[in-house]
């Protein structure tokens, strides 16, 4: 990715990135990542979706299974509809899914 693992630690920390403890390892999902000449970035508003999951006191597993499963609003898994550029789409549908638009 470029970027030291110190700074990646401080993406995760802030929930720039999704990241979660396996034991004593800090597991980082590769899904989240997408490759364009030959580097990896981190896709486009994975950070609001990890910042809604932290604000709803979701937890960072709930959040990479909302990723992954197929999700009723977006008809596919919410990492596919990121990929695809769907950043609002996908947020509104994490906020549905944690029940954040009840209120």
């Amino acid at each position: 990715m470029g970027v030291s693992r110190q700074a990646l630690h401080k993406r995760i920390a802030s929930g720039g990135a999704l990241g979660m403890m396996s034991g004593s390892e800090i597991v980082v999902p590769r899904a989240q990542f997408a490759e364009s000449a030959g580097r990896l970035s981190i896709l486009p508003g994975i950070n609001k979706v990890v910042k809604l999951f932290k604000e709803a006191q979701a937890g960072a597993w709930a959040a990479l299974q909302f990723l992954l499963d197929p999700d009723p609003n977006l008809n596919r898994a919410p990492i596919e509809a990121l990929k695809a550029g769907e950043v609002t789409e996908t947020v509104l549908a994490a906020r549905a899914h944690l029940g954040m638009d009840e209120e």
